[in-house]
C-alpha cells in the first residue's frame, strides 16, 4: 500500500521531526476593522495618531459596550441633576452641567425612564 494513494484531498507536509504527514486545512475568513486613535479630535490630519486593527466582532462588541456605558453615565447624571425636588433645581432644570457633559433634562428624562 502506497501512503500517497490514501491521502485523498489532503496535502502532504512534514512535522517538526521530519515525519511525512497528510492533513487538510480550512481557510478561515476573518473580517477586520482598521481604526485610528487621534491625539485630539482635529489632529488626525497631521498623522499624529495610532492606527489599529481588530477583528470585527471585537470592534462591534467594544463599540456597543462603550455606548451602553455612555448611556448609563448620562442616565445616572440625569437622575442626579434632573429629578431633584429642590426649587433651585426646578427653576434651572432645563440645562445642567455635569463633570462630563451638558445634560438636557427634558431629553434625558424621556430616554432614561
Amino acid at each position: 500500500g502506497d501512503d500517497d494513494a490514501d491521502a485523498g484531498d489532503d496535502y502532504l507536509y512534514y512535522d517538526d521531526g521530519g515525519n511525512k504527514k497528510y492533513g487538510s486545512f480550512t481557510l478561515k475568513e476573518t473580517r477586520v476593522v482598521t481604526y485610528r486613535l487621534c491625539a485630539s479630535p482635529n489632529n488626525c490630519q497631521s498623522k499624529n495618531y495610532g492606527e489599529f486593527m481588530v477583528d470585527l466582532d471585537t470592534y462591534v462588541s467594544a463599540t456597543a459596550n462603550y455606548y451602553s456605558s455612555q448611556l448609563q453615565d448620562m442616565c445616572t447624571d440625569c437622575q442626579s441633576y434632573c429629578n431633584n425636588d429642590d426649587q433651585f433645581y426646578q427653576r434651572n432644570r432645563n440645562m445642567r452641567s455635569s463633570s462630563s457633559s451638558s445634560i438636557d433634562c427634558t431629553t434625558c428624562l424621556k430616554e432614561c425612564n
